[in-house]
């Protein structure tokens, strides 16, 4: 379980005497703010020395305070007072906002005001460990994982690759904002089950979370289950059930633009791993699902699916299975909010195992995967290629390669116009075969098309196929995957996200 909140080994407060003056407001005093960081034991990136700084945000800009230099203070009208804690050695001795490792925030307060003395506990939320489903008989691989608006995260069944076993739980962090981490089980799966999925969908103005498919056995993919269901939050429980199409599991979905559910692809049936992936759509409004008319034009184990906003969805990749043996695909296909299937530009190579996730600026990230042959049993390399797609111009445009090789790795939006690639593995072979699991996340910047490992690195999300739920403004969960050297899918963490911040002139 977690730790309590505690004061990090830092100075215990920052003090700030602040001589601002604000236009058109005149300030006859100091203004004095001390700020008490607060953060979890177990948050293992405040374990060594850290950096202390504040900073101050306008509407228009911003300034960085380095804690240790209170003589570099200018002048600031601000509505928003944050700390920002960074590793000695793994940032910049200036503030840059695109190395730190963690960001708290409090406002808003009016700095203009002189002559007051006020002080708060920030907590700081951080990328690292938060907690261990210790508590639990088997690991939870293949976890479904979704985030509420308001930041509460619901994690459904996984299972324990050694065993086979799976759990039939539905477990609920309710208030991660206020450091609650704790994974309370709220209700049960009609059986358990491994490789479903998780999405938050809206109905009567109510958010709750459909529950897809998955498999009773994580290392049998001969049993996949039919159902998908609804959690409601409101009173912690299942409500609707109904049946899939087709039974699928490890199974790609999006939520689309008209509030729809697209559930494609995955092992399906009695174990199949189809040449042409089928699909489905949930519509929350009828609470019914509506199988595709049209077959895809690519493989259906390890593709990866992407919204491309009021277009409907862009569905690409995946491995054709012949014999022992997947070889992989660079089709790919748009599947509109109707349910229509359209021909989409091809990928620059061929893929699976990869991740898509849609940009800001509506184009589609592609990384890594596994680009050739892949014999079950003898894992392939995966590959550091990243691409865009430009759906407007239907085409792809290479950009520059992450810094390591990732399959079976996720995507994640930071809320400041930034993306991670989490976790994965250097090799897999798609038979539960993952070797080399990524430690480190690497961020991409868009306005620069280039990746930078984030140092130190940290084991949160480490391995393949790892459960993730994020939203840009509240963070991100993640609960690790499969690692053949430790207990995959047993250990979770938080990605804390600030909010985006104007860098400072």
């Amino acid at each position: 379980m977690p730790d309590e909140l505690h004061s990090p080994r830092l100075p215990a407060s920052l003090t700030l005497v602040l001589a601002l003056a604000a236009s058109g407001c005149a300030v006859d005093a100091d203004y004095t703010l001390t700020l008490v960081p607060r953060t979890l034991p177990s948050q293992d990136v405040f374990a060594g020395e850290v950096e202390v700084k504040a900073l101050l945000r306008g509407v228009d800009n911003a300034v960085e305070i380095p804690a240790k230099d209170a003589e570099n203070l200018r002048p600031l009208d601000g509505d928003h007072v944050g700390i920002v804690v960074e590793t000695v050695g793994g940032a910049y001795e200036t503030f840059n906002r695109f190395r730190m490792t963690a960001y708290g925030e409090i406002g808003p307060i009016s700095l203009s005001a002189g002559g007051r003395e006020d002080t708060f506990e920030v907590f700081v939320s951080s990328f690292g460990v938060v907690g261990e489903m210790d508590t639990f008989p088997e690991a939870h691989h293949l976890a479904a994982a979704a985030m509420f608006p308001r930041g509460g995260v619901v994690v459904a069944g996984g299972g324990d690759i050694d065993s086979g076993a799976t759990d039939d739980g539905v477990y609920w962090m309710r208030h991660p904002d206020t450091a609650d981490w704790r994974l309370e089980r709220v209700a049960s799966l009609p059986g358990p089950r491994a490789g479903a999925s998780a999405d938050i969908v809206e109905i009567d103005g109510i958010h709750r979370v459909l529950i897809a498919g998955g498999r009773s056995a994580v290392d049998d993919v001969s049993t996949n289950r039919p159902q998908a269901m609804l959690f409601d939050p409101l009173e912690a429980r299942l409500g609707w059930q109904g049946e899939l199409a087709v039974r699928r599991s490890e199974h790609a979905s999006v939520v689309l633009d008209n509030g729809k559910v697209l559930l494609v692809g995955g092992w399906t049936d009695d174990g199949s791993a189809a040449g042409q992936a089928t699909f489905e759509i949930f519509d929350p409004a009828t609470k019914t699902l509506t199988p595709g008319a049209t077959a895809l034009d690519m493989p259906s184990v390890g593709l990866s699916a992407a919204s491309l906003g009021p277009d409907g969805a862009l569905v690409c990749g995946g491995g054709a299975l012949s014999g022992s043996t997947f070889t992989p695909s660079a089709t790919c296909n748009r599947i509109t909010l109707t349910g229509q299937v359209l021909e989409a530009a091809s990928m620059l190579g061929p893929r699976m195992g990869h991740a898509l996730l849609r940009l800001a600026d509506d184009s589609v990230l592609l990384t890594g995967g596994v680009d050739q042959t892949v014999t079950q049993g003898t894992p392939a390399q995966g590959i550091t290629t990243a691409s865009l797609y430009i759906p407007r111009e239907d085409e792809w445009q290479q950009i520059g390669p992450m810094e390591l090789r990732r399959v079976g790795h996720k995507l994640v939006p930071t809320g400041d116009g930034r993306y991670l690639a989490v976790g994965g593995s250097e090799l897999a072979d798609f038979d539960l075969g993952f070797e080399t699991p990524r430690d480190c996340t690497e961020l991409f910047d868009p306005a620069t098309f280039q990746w930078t490992v984030l140092t130190p690195c940290d084991p949160t999300g480490r391995g393949a196929a790892q459960a993730v739920a994020s939203r840009p403004d509240q963070g991100a969960f993640v609960l690790t995957g499969y690692d053949p050297a430790a207990s995959s899918g047993r250990t979770y963490g938080w990605i804390g996200f600030g909010p985006p911040i104007p860098a400072a002139e």
